[in-house]
């Protein structure tokens, strides 16, 4: 699964690595968590990126109570073809969410006693990357439209599987554009796309302090190593 992560440093290194057709203000966190804003990348139309700022939690149109949210952070990819409610979202409403690392927590024992420890996992040779995503506009009683997304998570390759069962799913720079891609409709393509492992030797992992425990701390000290 993927509960925290943080968001890009730099607003413009979002805005050259996609490409958008305009730059995105936003406030950099390094502990983004769910319910927080955060910059999602979406086709506006065929080879027009756009960007907006979404919260993290997936709030269907026929939801009842925006609540639901927090539940839905994470969307199975390999059974959101399963379900007819969701279906749609990802046919038709596909996004990148940008992101330099993701915190994940492993079982470890110390001292004789089971811990959880965080670590943060970043690409070796690539600051920014993606997940695949899913969002969503919900209209609230005024009618006015909020944005809200989920992230994809699938089965861990064999470097993720040592730290957690589950694993965001990261798109190479070439499949962005296959996932974004609004005529790609083919459920056997998709389907592929999100639920092929990312290779493993690009990755690495180092364990981090235990405030990142804790959404309320938030500075760029969480992401450095500790003994």
């Amino acid at each position: 699964m993927c509960a925290r992560c943080p968001t890009i440093s730099d607003p413009e290194l979002l805005w050259n690595y996609f490409n958008l057709l305009e730059p995105l203000d936003f406030q950099p966190t390094a502990n983004l968590a769910p319910t927080d804003l955060s910059p999602v990348v979406i086709e506006a139309r065929p080879e027009i990126r756009t960007a907006r700022m979404m919260r993290w939690g997936l709030v269907p149109w026929w939801a009842k109570d925006t609540k639901i949210g927090t539940r839905m952070i994470n969307a199975r990819a390999g059974t959101l073809f399963e379900k007819p409610a969701f279906k749609d979202y990802i046919i038709k409403h596909r996004c990148l969410i940008p992101a330099t690392g993701f915190y994940e927590w492993k079982e470890m024992k110390l001292e004789h006693k089971p811990e959880k420890i965080p670590f943060y996992i970043t690409l070796k040779d690539q600051e920014l990357f993606s997940f695949a995503g899913v969002y969503a506009m919900y209209k609230d009683a005024e009618g006015k439209p909020h944005y809200y997304f989920a992230i994809l998570t699938s089965e861990p390759n064999s470097f993720m599987k040592d730290i957690h069962r589950r694993m965001p799913v990261i798109l190479e720079k070439k499949e962005e554009e296959k996932y974004l891609d609004p005529e790609s409709k083919d459920f056997e393509t998709i389907y592929k796309l999100v639920t092929s492992q990312y290779d493993s030797k690009k990755m690495q992992a180092h364990p981090v302090t235990r405030l990142v425990n804790s959404p309320k701390n938030n500075n760029r000290d969480l992401l450095k190593p500790i003994d």
